[in-house]
């Protein structure tokens, strides 16, 4: 008897663990970056895609895609549901609370730290201070692109998500006459567009001209100034996501030691050369 109760309980387990292993992997991805990611593979595998030149690729796409190199990299099997959460502090409650695996793009650390139960955190994507951004506006605004002093930058309105931790923290430093706060990435893009607000925060797009596209709206930076992000960015898992997460750390520290991930970056544009020389205005 014995023997058979011990033999249904290493079943039931093999079982679990065979469920646990085919169930695929969910990774939350807000819905207008899962939607440039479509659009960005246009039917490709992103286990196939090895330079992000010149096809509109940006930070989040890089990051998306990379996270599919590095799980598979790590010994990762399963499949990946990617599934469209849009605000922020949700995504990151979804995931403390095991209702899904990882997030798709990469995270502040100080954004974590509020999460009560703890959540897992990759390796640094961005090291501390590595990480800059634009001041980005509409190309009809004249009076931002003007601006070559945070003197200046003042005078202007700005529209972030006060979800950001750090994004936020950083524009209310610069005691600007406005700083609106929105939830959506497109959303932003638009009122900065149509000149609701004079400009937004967002790494670099590739190429010598810059140009954020987003849906058919272009925005481009302030030339000249730049705006240095303390913190270091991060996947992250839930605990629900342990194994895959050890898969991640395995794809993340090879991408990063044959000098992939720096190359996807510099490609992407998010360290662009053309920008080396521009003045952060908060150092």
């Amino acid at each position: 008897l014995f023997s058979q109760v011990t033999a249904a309980s290493d079943l039931r387990g093999e079982t679990a663990e065979l469920k646990s292993v085919t169930l695929p992997l969910v990774v939350l991805v807000p819905p207008d970056v899962l939607a440039q990611y479509h659009v960005y593979l246009a039917g490709r595998s992103p286990l196939d895609i090895e330079n992000f030149s010149g096809g509109g690729a940006n930070r989040v796409l890089v990051e998306l895609i990379l996270l599919h190199q590095a799980l598979v990299l790590g010994g990762c099997k399963r499949d990946i549901e990617l599934q469209p959460v849009g605000d922020y502090r949700r995504m990151l409650a979804l995931l403390n609370e095991g209702k899904a695996d990882l997030r798709g793009t990469s995270v502040w650390r100080e954004d974590v730290a509020v999460v009560p139960n703890g959540l897992l955190l990759s390796a640094p994507l961005f090291r501390d201070g590595e990480y800059e951004a634009g001041f980005y506006t509409s190309v009809s605004n004249k009076k931002a692109l003007k601006t070559t002093s945070l003197q200046q930058l003042k005078r202007l309105s700005a529209v972030s998500n006060n979800n950001w931790t750090v994004d936020w923290r950083t524009l209310e430093a610069m005691d600007l006459s406005y700083l609106y706060h929105n939830g959506s990435y497109s959303a932003m893009v638009k009122m900065v567009f149509s000149e609701r607000a004079d400009f937004m925060l967002a790494p670099f797009s590739e190429g010598d001209d810059l140009t954020l596209k987003l849906n058919g709206l272009a925005l481009e930076p302030i030339p000249g100034i730049k705006v240095a992000l303390q913190g270091s960015r991060h996947w992250v898992a839930s605990r629900r996501g342990a194994a895959a997460f050890e898969a991640l750390e395995k794809g993340l520290a090879q991408l990063r030691t044959e000098g992939k991930l720096t190359k996807a970056f510099v490609e992407a544009g998010v360290f662009n050369p053309v920008v080396h020389e521009w003045d952060a205005v908060n150092r």
